[in-house]
């Protein structure tokens, strides 16, 4: 950061937020699960993806924008703030498991949840 700085660089951290695969594989129970499989859900990239349902994946990524912005990034962005939508071969969206009902008002109150908690620390 200090050679960032003193070559008056902008610095902008980018967070993957819910297509986390280290953390859904690492932390199984705040993955989505596939039905099928009874392991992670697997996206078209081969990738797990964390349940946005679930506030301790919120948490997660609020302390680590949270630890970027104490490193002296300028700007801390948030990426994939959404559900999957494109599964791995032979698999559907319909197979993710989430830890709440998968409709559309959940899917909107878990996304409007998460922003405004970000928003709020």
């Amino acid at each position: 950061m200090a050679t960032l700085r003193e070559n008056n660089a902008y610095t902008i951290a980018r967070i993957v937020t819910f297509k986390d695969n280290p953390l859904a594989l690492n932390r199984p129970d705040l993955a989505i699960h596939n039905t099928a499989t009874g392991g992670p859900w697997i996206d078209g990239e081969g990738l797990a993806w964390a349940d946005p349902f679930r506030e301790e994946v919120w948490d997660y990524n609020i302390a680590l924008a949270k630890e970027a912005a104490e490193k002296g990034f300028d700007e801390v962005q948030f990426d994939y703030i959404r559900f999957p939508t494109d599964p791995a071969a032979g698999s559907t969206v319909g197979a993710a498991a989430y830890s709440r009902p998968n409709t559309q008002a959940n899917r909107l109150a878990a996304l409007e949840g998460f922003l405004a908690r970000a928003n709020a620390n």
